[in-house]
């Protein structure tokens, strides 16, 4: 415990482990991934926006999903571009747990919205006589809130769990963006509460909602097999 640095200025990140010739070619196809993924989902969110024949709670889910994917690319793809594109490969302190945060921001708030379409599905196909009083707007609209409400409450706790971690000699982050798992490989000391809530948060969050959208899409599917 000797050497090291509890709260560095900079990290320094190492996308790929050894040096390629056919970083252009990464490069470049990155760029068209990312720019295709934000003009198809920019154009459904506008489409949803504009249309008000889609505003429904189908689409509303849809419009939010679309948004979430766009936000989940554009905090990792364009800094990795510039990484790639510069050959600089620091980060700071700021620009790294910020990039934390929103990475879990995006995929906390993904996982959920995934199991609140599965709701509605079931809901709609299942339970199609009272489909409009269980999911009216204003519920929707409460659910896209809750939802936005607890990952950002979330993600900002893991954030400052994960900063308040010491780190060992090296700042290296042998990752292609600043992600808390990554960080505690180079962490030697406050890591163990992250751990728990990061286990925790796994199961609740994510197997829970797994659970439940599979029993959902089950169920659908034995309506639709009894009616065929």
């Amino acid at each position: 415990m000797g050497n090291y640095t509890s709260v560095p200025t900079v990290f320094h990140i190492l996308p790929f482990s050894d040096k390629t010739d056919s970083t252009a070619y990464v490069f470049s196809f990155l760029t068209i991934i990312y720019l295709l993924g934000v003009f198809l989902n920019v154009m459904i969110v506008t489409l949803v926006f504009w249309d008000k024949r889609l505003h429904s709670p189908m689409y509303l889910f849809l419009c939010n999903l679309s948004f979430v994917d766009l936000c989940f690319t554009t905090t990792i793809i364009p800094k990795l571009l510039h990484i790639m594109s510069s050959g600089n490969h620091n980060v700071s302190f700021g620009q790294c747990f910020t990039q934390v945060y929103f990475f879990l921001l995006a995929g906390l708030s993904e996982d959920l919205l995934l199991f609140t379409m599965a709701y509605d599905r079931y809901v709609a196909i299942c339970r199609p006589l009272h489909y409009h009083s269980l999911m009216s707007r204003k519920v929707c609209a409460v659910c896209v809130v809750s939802i936005w409400c607890y990952a950002a409450v979330n993600s900002c706790l893991v954030t400052v769990l994960t900063m308040k971690m010491s780190f060992c000699h090296s700042t290296t982050i042998h990752h292609f963006s600043c992600d808390a798992k990554a960080l505690t490989r180079i962490s030697c000391a406050g890591k163990e509460l992250l751990y728990l809530v990061i286990y925790i948060e796994a199961f609740i969050i994510g197997f829970g909602p797994f659970l439940c959208s599979f029993w959902s899409y089950a169920k659908i599917l034995q309506v639709i097999s009894y009616k065929i």
